[in-house]
Order: C-alpha cells, then sequence, then structure tokens
C-alpha cells in the first residue's frame, strides 16, 4: 500500500512543479507566461522555468537570459 502511494506520489510532483521530463532531452514545461515553445526547435535558446510558474529564456551559446514579452 505505501509503495503504491509512493509511486503515485513520484509520478505526480513532478507534474505540478511545472515540468516533467521522461528523459534528458524529452521535458514538458508549464509556464504561465509562454504559450508558444516551437519557435525554439533547433535553436541555442531554451525555456527555464521558476518556483512561479513563469519562464525566461536562456541562450546556451552566449549565456545571455532574457524575459519572454506577452
Amino acid at each position: 500500500m505505501w509503495r503504491t502511494t509512493f509511486l503515485i506520489l513520484l509520478y505526480v510532483l513532478p507534474v505540478l512543479s511545472g515540468y516533467y521530463c521522461t528523459s534528458s532531452s524529452e521535458c514538458t514545461l508549464y509556464c504561465n507566461n509562454v504559450n508558444d515553445f516551437s519557435q525554439l526547435n533547433k535553436t541555442h535558446w531554451i525555456i527555464v522555468p521558476r518556483q512561479d510558474d513563469s519562464c525566461y529564456f536562456y541562450n546556451t551559446l552566449t549565456g545571455i537570459s532574457i524575459e519572454p514579452h506577452n
């Protein structure tokens, strides 16, 4: 019983925290200030989640961070 409860929490809590990853290259992010992530595919920009469910953009090549505009 405890093992089942633990496994359920293990899978549910990451989803509630703003992101869920099945591998290092397959992640689902939940950001309240960014709706469309598709333009970042195959670029050096990644989305970084914050604790308040907002996100910002980070360029892995230059090290520059920017805020998304709505």
